[in-house]
């Protein structure tokens, strides 16, 4: 089909081969016009584009530059900071100096501690044993002093009736004294000789008592002279009771300064996290050292905000000239090959046109013969308009490849207007990225700060751990819950070895219990009232957790299945649906059964329904659950 802007007449209907060939000429001649003035328009627009681009390469070389002089700050301000770092370096040193000294003050401090402390646990122990002994030895002594007063006590009472029968004998000696004075037979010779024997052996056995009092007022000496002994042992005993009380003190002393040591070497850390192992500083040069650094500190970084921002501005200012630089230069792409697809075009229609000058030459030629051309026969003149007519349908190709060319030219347009759209995406997305990088910056800066302040945690962990172990130890060695039970135990030890020597003693069946047992009960009662009192503790602590725990339960079941569960003594549970408060499901899982209680009319019908279909047919009560919770619900939207 032909697309031609010209109606085809019939060809029965023969044209004025004149009248064609001027409208071709005038439409040559517009179509050459057009050329000119879009040949014009494109010199223009490159020219106009090119000074765009000298433009735009002038600023892009000054914001070079500017980068260059911001660089060019940038590193004297990183040369200025490494000094400072230096510098901070020596007084960290000086610090990092001082802490060893410290450090080495402890540890002969520590060491002179231990020495101490070793010194006072031997004489500790020493005195321990010695009073272990003494004690022993007392016990011994009162012992053996008791059974010499129960002894002397026999003795003075068999020395009483011995003198009593002295006595009796005395008189009967008198009184045969006196017979034998008054009757002097051979009788009572017999009789006295009978009588001189028999006070013989009563003299003889009286010496021997004597001599048994002698002895035992000799033992009676040696008790009071034990007795005396061992009340010096008990002074003695005294004495070191009190020595062990201030040994306790001291202890007790000793164990504040400890506290108070690793106090200070706990606030020494909290600085040391700072510094290096090897820095020795002082803590008025670091102190001074820190305030000149941060008021440095703060200069740099307004210096450092403010170049930044100016940097910021300038990288923006940069990335949209790079972005009209590349825009430009697109454009620019563009034009040079449509001026080259141009030029070839006005080279071919100047072809054309000196091609249809030629023609136009040769009609006109034929149109001074035209008159001798009529008078030809007929079939001369129909090859003759045959001729016309290719020549008319050249014509009318080229016009059709003309504006062909000319709705490329248009399509072109339509294309760089979609490379405009294009550039402003790209625009776009320079803009993002350089919002991104910007981003990137600060999160990269943030994370090394949070790892900085990472492991300035982790060194503060590290100290707090070492100084709590210590600080646990010496506690321990203040209040030690192990020694106290030793104690406890050496205790009731001792008060049943005394009941079984009691009992041991006493060794008949009587309605009196020694006292010792009675003691023996007492620590034992304590020792169980201490334990039920931390049981006690112990399960009111558990119960409060319960409780909590057991209260977040609740609340989560209410807030996820809509129910409020209450934990009945009976071991029931009650159910009460948050979307309605005119009723409550009571469910025993024991016995496997489910009530209602307090229900309205609405919501037992509703329950019934349910209960029918869920739990009696089904035997599901989790799906019966929140199937009721729906319903609820929408009566209640419906309600409301």
């Amino acid at each position: 089909m032909d697309s031609s802007p010209f109606v085809e007449r019939p060809k029965s209907f023969i044209e004025s081969p004149v009248l064609e060939v001027n409208t071709l000429k005038f439409q040559l001649k517009d179509l050459e016009n057009q050329l000119a003035l879009e040949r014009l328009q494109h010199e223009e627009a490159i020219e106009a584009l090119t000074k765009e681009l000298t433009a735009t390469q002038k600023k892009a070389d000054e914001l070079s530059g500017d980068q260059l002089h911001y660089y060019e700050a940038h590193k004297e301000l990183k040369v200025q900071l490494e000094a400072e770092q230096k510098e901070n370096k020596d007084s960290i040193s000086a610090l990092q100096k001082e802490n060893q000294q410290l450090k080495a003050d402890l540890t002969r401090y520590k060491d002179l501690y231990e020495d101490l402390r070793a010194n006072d646990d031997h004489e500790l122990s020493v005195a321990k044993h010695k009073k272990k002994s003494l004690e022993a030895e007392i016990q011994k002594l009162q012992e053996m002093n008791e059974e010499f007063v129960e002894e002397v006590q026999k003795q003075v009472e068999e020395v009483r009736n011995l003198r009593s029968i002295i006595n009796e004998r005395d008189e009967e000696i008198d009184v045969l004294h006196s017979k034998i004075h008054n009757m002097p037979s051979a009788n009572d010779i017999e009789e006295t000789t009978l009588v001189s024997k028999k006070l013989a052996e009563q003299v003889e056995y009286i010496q021997e008592l004597e001599q048994k009092n002698l002895a035992q007022s000799e033992q009676i000496k040696q008790l009071h002279i034990t007795k005396t002994n061992s009340e010096i042992l008990k002074n003695e005993n005294t004495t070191l009771k009190a020595k062990l009380a201030k040994v306790d003190e001291l202890n007790d002393v000793n164990n504040d300064l400890n506290m108070e040591l690793l106090q200070l070497k706990q606030e020494r850390n909290k600085w040391k996290i700072y510094l290096d192992e090897d820095d020795d500083v002082k803590i008025e040069e670091f102190v001074k050292g820190y305030k000149a650094l941060k008021n440095e500190s703060l200069l740099l970084k307004s210096n450092f905000g403010r170049l930044e921002s100016e940097l910021k501005e300038s990288k923006y200012k940069y990335n949209e000239l790079f972005v009209q630089h590349e825009t430009l230069q697109k454009n620019m792409n563009a034009l040079t090959t449509a001026s080259d697809a141009l030029t070839k075009l006005n080279v071919e229609l100047e072809q054309q046109r000196d091609l249809a000058f030629e023609e136009s030459t040769f009609l006109r030629e034929q149109l001074k013969n035209l008159d001798t051309a009529m008078a030809l026969n007929e079939s001369d003149k129909d090859k003759y308009v045959a001729n016309l007519e290719s020549s008319v349908e050249e014509y009318k190709s080229k016009i059709e490849k003309l504006t062909k060319e000319n709705t490329k030219e248009v399509s072109n347009k339509r294309h760089r207007s979609e490379v405009d759209d294009d550039e402003d995406t790209m625009r776009n997305f320079q803009n993002n990225i350089s919002s991104l990088e910007q981003s990137n910056f600060d999160l990269e800066n943030q994370v090394t700060r949070l790892m900085n302040e990472n492991a300035l945690l982790i060194k503060k962990l590290e100290s707090i751990e070492d100084i709590k172990e210590q600080k646990i130890r010496i506690l321990q060695l203040r209040n030690n819950p192990f020694m106290k039970d030793q104690l406890v135990k050496r205790e009731q030890l001792e008060v049943l070895k005394r009941e079984n020597d009691d009992l041991l003693k006493k060794a008949t069946f009587t309605e009196t219990v020694p006292l010792s047992v009675y003691e023996s009960l007492q620590l034992e009662n304590q020792e169980l009232e201490r334990k039920i009192h931390e049981l006690n503790k112990r399960i009111q602590r558990l119960r409060e957790i319960f409780a909590d725990k057991s209260r977040e339960f609740v609340d989560a079941i209410n807030s996820v299945l809509g129910y409020n569960v209450e934990f009945q003594k009976t071991g029931k549970l009650t159910l009460r649906s948050k979307f309605s408060d005119q009723g409550s499901l009571v469910i025993d899982p024991v016995n496997m059964t489910l009530k209602k209680h307090d229900m309205n009319e609405g919501f037992d019908t509703v329950c019934d329904r349910l209960i029918d279909f869920w739990i009696r047919e089904r035997e599901n009560l989790p799906c019966f659950l929140a199937a009721l919770t729906l319903e609820l619900n929408e009566l209640g939207q419906s309600a409301n």
